[in-house]
Parts: C-alpha cells; structure tokens; sequence
C-alpha cells in the first residue's frame, strides 16, 4: 500500500524522479504517465501538483537552479576573504553554472533554447541575495557606486559571456573586462584571476 507523504515531500520527489527521466530518455520522450509509474502514484496525483509536463519541467529547471545557487553560496562562504575575490568567484561560478556547462544536464538544455532561457531567468531571479550583499561590500568599499548597481553587475556578467559565446576569452580578459566596465581600480581583479578564474 503507498504510503501518504506530505504535499510538500511527494511534489520534490516527482520533480527528482523527473529530472531522471528527462536526463536518461530526454523530454520528448517522457510522459505524466511515466513519471507517476516511476514515483509509484496514480497519474492524477501527478496534475494534482503539475498542470502540464511543461509545468514539470519549470519545477525541475527551478530545483537545478537552486542546487546551483545552494553550491554558489557556499563557495564564496567558504573562499572568499575580500571584495575583489567574492567578485571573481562570483562570475566564475556564473559561467559554470550556465546550462550549457553543467555536466550531466546539458543534453537538456539543447534541446530548446526557451530552457536555456527559463533556466537563466530563474538563477539571476535566485542570485537576488548573492548580488545585493557583494554590492553592499563594494560600496562600502567605495565600488559600484550607480544608481542601479544590481543592473550594472547583471548586464557586465551577461556581457562578458555573451563575448565568450562568440570568441576564445582568456581569464586575464575577463577580468580586465569587468574591470573596466564595473570601473574598478587597475589590476585588481586581474592580479587574482589566474588563482580564481577556471579555464575552460
């Protein structure tokens, strides 16, 4: 006899179990229908929680953008010392993170280019916290001192890889570039970036 779990519990565990499913037989291929039989539930249990698959699937993409953003926040936790330092590994975990790098799961993302987009709305959405306390560390440095300094920070991340995405960037680059476009002091970032920033 199955076993009633907590609403909460039973939903993360479809969205597990489908996130299973997706990454062995891809999305096309999986149905409601096999994901209730792999979770041991009535296919109605399954729209009980999820309208549709795709209703599935933005649960899934959410739950991997959170791991990633968990993972983030105990890097910098863990390594960080200064303003500069929580800076780099903050995009170096930016570009790692982006679905088109995890392992494991980039066979999902290639399939629509819409999840790669689902998926970056949620991690920024999600990094909320992360960005707002490096910022705070940076103006009381005397850094980032715009009007909209969350804009800024997202728009040279975003600028950045979307260069990487169209050339070879070296990591020195990188930070040299969001140097310049976060007006940050000569060096600064450069001078660490071949001990934080991870070549591909």
């Amino acid at each position: 006899m199955r076993i009633s779990k907590n609403p909460q519990v039973r939903k993360e565990e479809i969205i597990k179990i489908a996130e299973e499913l997706f990454l062995a037989q891809g999305i096309e291929k999986t149905s409601i229908a096999q994901i209730a039989r792999s979770v041991g539930v009535a296919k109605g249990l399954v729209y009980y929680y999820f309208n549709t698959k795709e209703e599935v699937l933005e649960g899934v993409i959410k739950d991997i953008a959170m791991q990633q953003v968990v993972f983030l926040k105990d890097h910098l936790a863990l390594e960080s010392t200064t303003f500069f330092e929580r800076l780099l590994i903050l995009i170096d975990a930016y570009y790692n993170i982006y679905p088109c790098k995890i392992a494991g799961i980039s066979n999902i993302f290639q399939l629509e280019h819409q999840l790669v987009s689902l998926f970056h709305r949620q991690f920024v959405e999600e990094c909320g916290e992360i960005y707002a306390e490096i910022i705070l560390e940076g103006r009381k440095l005397g850094y980032l001192m715009g009007v909209y300094p969350e804009e800024t920070l997202i728009m040279t991340l975003e600028g950045v890889f979307g260069l990487s995405n169209l050339r070879q960037v070296s990591k020195e680059q990188i930070a040299l570039l969001v140097e310049q476009a976060l007006d940050l002091p000569d060096n600064s970032l450069v001078a660490i970036s071949n001990r934080l920033l991870n070549e591909d």
